[in-house]
């Protein structure tokens, strides 16, 4: 049973990926653990009165608990980036961030993302994605474009060309760009390559 399983996972994701991909987990949950980096320096005022405890005579600089969860999840992201892949770790680090006592998850998230405009256009470039893979908007494009009435009429196909545009821009306007431009271009290239 184990013998299968691990087969079934290394016929999935490489070895070298999935191995990459373990240590940068356990980087981000348990790197916390680790002893904290400290370090003994003269003392001034300034290290004084923002509480820096003395030792022997010295300042005594290190990290503190957060401060060590927040850099485990960073080098974990940055190992899973490196390494295994560019997508999950970054949403994983978000959430492991958020779960942290670093700050709230809705602080994390306006921080991640930004404006709410930052969310609307990764959704629909999301939504976008789709629709391309699925090929709605070349099917719809193609019906739109090769339609008898455009053969032997310029001024048809700028409406047709028009037309398609409007109506995919009900999906979403900034979708429409990335979804009828290309198919456009890529079909009039393919009849003028023919010709």
């Amino acid at each position: 049973m184990v013998k299968n399983l691990s087969s079934s996972i290394t016929n999935f994701v490489p070895m070298n990926i999935f191995m990459h991909s373990i240590i940068g987990l356990l980087i981000m949950f348990f790197g916390r653990y680790l002893p904290a980096p400290s370090i003994l320096v003269e003392p001034t005022q300034k290290l004084n009165d923002l509480g820096f405890p003395l030792v022997d005579g010295m300042s005594l600089i290190t990290i503190s608990e957060i401060g060590m969860t927040v850099v485990s999840i960073f080098l974990g992201v940055i190992y899973c980036w490196t390494f295994a892949n560019m997508i999950w770790p970054c949403f994983l680090g978000v959430f492991l961030l958020g779960a942290s006592h670093y700050a709230p998850m809705n602080t994390v998230l306006m921080g991640f993302l930004g404006n709410p405009m930052t969310v609307q256009i990764f959704c629909m470039l999301m939504f976008a994605a789709a629709l391309i893979q699925s090929n709605v908007a070349q099917y719809l494009a193609r019906y739109l474009m090769t339609h008898k009435i455009n053969n032997g009429k310029p001024w048809m196909l700028t409406a047709s060309i028009m037309l398609t545009s409007y109506l995919v821009a009900f999906l979403d306007q900034l979708s429409s760009v990335f979804l009828v431009m290309p198919t456009v271009t890529c079909y009039m290239l393919r009849t003028i390559s023919r010709e």
